[in-house]
């Protein structure tokens, strides 16, 4: 084997197997792999394949290498590459002592039989063995990212690797790792330019190193979600698509067949066997990203020639190619517009649904659990038997017509989160990032300065898409929401007023949140235990809008189904709040955290004759259901209200207390925040602050020291309505500047 690396470029014995084709996984299986170290070497004269010694020799050979730490190979080697005693030559070679204490109490309790014992027990050993050949770590220094890289190489190959989570309950049980794989797996870390390009399987080293380069630079001022989608559209639907249909090729300057050839695929999408779908909607814009890196290599080719110049090539998607998106962007905003008109008549509906749902599964799982196991029950008409076992945390039930089995817990998980989600998406607009990410100390109370507003609710929604941050005036069915999910959350954990805090994952940026005191965490579901709860994920938002869909069954015009989406409920919020004519549209742009008007006006599907219409029927019903609201005032009930507002009338201007409220402030109207001043009040303010500074120099001459505070107060707070007044006058004065004159 020594030998063979020697046939090899290298300043030591990794970088020469790093250059050999083994490294890569190219070779094949094991005998692929004996083939080429025996062809290489020319171990066997005149013969063509090795001997069955030779063989055992070779493999033997690579295992006691890696087994050295002489080598580290990655897993593309290791997938088709039997290595049956690798285990064993590093328990000898690296004299593990964690090796023994692992393996001597290797739990295997969840698999049945002898043999499957055996099989499972030899796969964990070489599992991990695989792990420390590769890492070049003990067992005890693994950590639960080898394992997630380890896996996400093994996966690459084309293969799944399964048992992993095994591999990390065993070491975790003998304390030699910290973390769980199967949340960090689900959780994969962000990816840099080179693992993109790995991913995705550029085969000549060349234009890997360029795309790498290219994309490394461009990364830094994107954020993650649009940097996976530039590589995606650069390295899997550019230049793997070149390499199929040119092999070999190693250049950016491809020839116009090849090109004209990779813009009819590109234009549909199509299956893992490369059969057409549908045609693509982004077509313009996967063309425009690959004009864009050809036109930034040549603009960097004039700062750099000597790294970018070789690859400042002809591009091969022209100008005009790219023209035509103004117009597919208006077809997208129409397509739009006609989802929201379909779906906005209906919500009100879909929300009844949901709380509809919720309010039966409610019900249902108190006559369950007023009854013992195996009794049965009618709810809505139809009888169920409680089916539960003993000991068994989750209420469950079977319906007697046709043996379909409810986990109600679970059901009525779903149907709460679903009303609740609907509710907030709809009152509040939120992306559905910015909903996970709910905190409850987002949630606060904000106290206006003007008495007559009092208290609003805020919700303060944290940095996303356009790193703004902003803050929404909750709604009352919004806040009615939030303080259930509150109280569920407090009765399954048992916490005081606080939540306790848990970790987050924001998966745009893929990256771990801090611990914060997350309101949007499932209470139940597989694998819960009491008081345990979980940050909620976008893909369990989808699950029970999608059984609301169901639910639901609407339909549109046409009679065919209409399924909302979470993101139909931001553009709704948008349309309802601009056809309602009494918010600007740049306040709706503040509420959804747009960067610009532009995109608000996208968001909402303004369609006037449908608007008054419906204003009109809703104004007809209302006075209909709320009839005593409209009917003529008697001739009590005006005197007495025209009496309230001439009762505000006072010596420095007018009260501004509530309708029918009485005075808290004992007349002390200058001191009061209520008590507006007019012109004439400042100046009877004004004698009266000449008259209490008289008082105070009294009050300090005999020594009344209680006199003074009082007095003082009292000075203070006619200072600041003389000053209030002053510079409101002060804002809307006119300035006469004349007529300029004729130099």
């Amino acid at each position: 084997m020594l030998d063979y690396l020697m046939v090899f470029d290298g300043e030591d014995w990794q970088q020469r197997w790093d250059r050999t084709p083994l490294a890569d996984g190219s070779v094949g299986s094991t005998d692929d792999v004996v083939q080429e170290v025996f062809t290489r070497c020319a171990l066997g004269g005149d013969s063509k394949s090795p001997r069955s010694g030779q063989r055992a020799d070779i493999r033997r050979g690579i295992q006691m290498l890696i087994a050295l730490d002489v080598v580290r190979p990655r897993a593309a080697f290791l997938v088709p590459f039997v290595t049956p005693w690798l285990a064993a030559h590093l328990h000898v070679v690296r004299a593990d002592p964690d090796y023994a204490r692992v393996f001597a109490d290797l739990d295997l309790s969840g698999f049945n039989g002898r043999s499957t014992k055996y099989v499972r027990r030899s796969w964990t050993r070489n599992r991990l063995a695989q792990l420390c050949a590769v890492t070049g770590k003990p067992i005890g220094g693994l950590a639960v990212d080898d394992l997630v890289a380890f896996a996400y190489d093994y996966s690459a190959t084309g293969k799944h690797l399964s048992g992993v989570q095994e591999i990390n309950s065993l070491l975790a049980k003998h304390g030699l790792i910290d973390g769980d794989y199967t949340a960090r797996r689900k959780r994969l870390g962000r990816k840099n330019a080179a693992q993109f390009v790995s991913h995705y399987g550029v085969k000549s080293p060349t234009i890997a190193r360029v795309l790498t380069a290219y994309l490394e630079r461009r990364f830094i001022t994107l954020d993650y979600s649009t940097q996976a989608s530039v590589a995606c559209t650069l390295v899997r639907n550019f230049w793997c698509v070149i390499e199929q249909l040119d092999p070999g090729c190693d250049t950016l300057a491809i020839s116009e067949d090849v090109a004209e050839a990779w813009k009819e695929w590109l234009r549909h999408l199509r299956t893992p066997t490369g059969e057409p779908i549908r045609p693509r909607s982004a077509f313009l814009d996967e063309v425009a990203t690959v004009r864009g890196m050809y036109l930034d290599i040549q603009e960097w080719a004039h700062e750099e020639p000597e790294r970018w110049g070789q690859w400042a090539v002809r591009c091969p998607v022209s100008a005009i190619e790219t023209k035509g998106a103004e117009k597919l962007r208006r077809l997208a905003k129409q397509r739009s517009h006609d989802r929201t008109r379909d779906r906005l008549p209906n919500v009100e509906r879909l929300v009844n649904v949901a709380a509809h749902c919720y309010q039966q599964l409610t019900q249902m799982m108190a006559a369950a659990s007023a009854l013992d196991r195996g009794a049965t029950f009618t709810h809505d008409g139809v009888t169920y038997r409680r089916t539960d076992a003993p000991g068994n945390d989750h209420l469950r039930v079977t319906q007697v017509s046709n043996d379909r089995k409810i986990d109600l817990v679970h059901a009525e998980e779903s149907a709460f989160w679903g009303y609740a989600i609907v509710v907030l998406l709809r009152h509040t607009g939120l992306r559905i990032e910015e909903l996970l990410e709910i905190s409850q100390i987002a949630i606060r109370d904000y106290v206006h300065p003007d008495p007559v507003v009092g208290r609003v609710p805020l919700l303060h929604v944290a940095p996303s898409k356009n790193d703004k941050e902003r803050c929404i005036v909750l709604e009352p069915e919004a806040v009615a929401v939030l303080g259930a999910i509150l109280q569920r959350i407090r009765r399954v954990t048992g916490c005081g007023r606080n939540l306790p805090p848990i970790v987050g994952y924001d998966y745009h940026e893929r990256r771990n949140l801090p611990p914060l005191p997350l309101i949007m965490r499932r209470t139940a579901g597989k694998g819960f235990k009491h008081g345990n709860t979980r940050p909620m994920t976008p893909a369990y938002v989808k699950i029970v809008i999608d059984q609301l869909n169901k639910e639901a069954a609407i339909t549109d015009h046409a009679g065919r189904p209409v399924a909302y989406t979470p993101h139909d409920f931001r553009r709704i919020f948008a349309t309802e709040r601009q056809n309602s004519g009494d918010m600007p549209p740049h306040i709706i742009q503040a509420l959804l955290g747009h960067a610009n008007l532009t995109t608000t006006q996208g968001y909402a599907a303004v369609f006037p004759n449908d608007v008054i219409r419906a204003h009109s029927s809703w104004i007809a019903a209302r006075r209909q259901t709320r009839a005593d609201e409209y009917r003529a005032s008697t001739q009590d009930e005006w005197d007495s209200f025209t009496e309230n507002f001439m009762s505000r009338s006072i010596a420095i201007g007018t009260c501004m207390r509530q309708y029918e409220s009485a005075c808290d402030h004992e007349y002390a109207c200058e001191r009061c925040d209520l008590a507006q001043v007019d012109e004439d009040g400042v100046q009877r303010l004004r004698q009266t602050r000449t008259n209490v500074i008289d008082q105070v120099s009294e009050a300090e001459t005999r020594g009344w020291r209680g006199e003074q505070e009082a007095k003082r107060a009292v000075l203070e707070a006619i200072t600041r309505k003389i000053n209030d007044f002053e510079a409101a006058q002060n804002r809307t004065r006119i300035v006469h500047l004349g007529i300029p004159a004729v130099r």
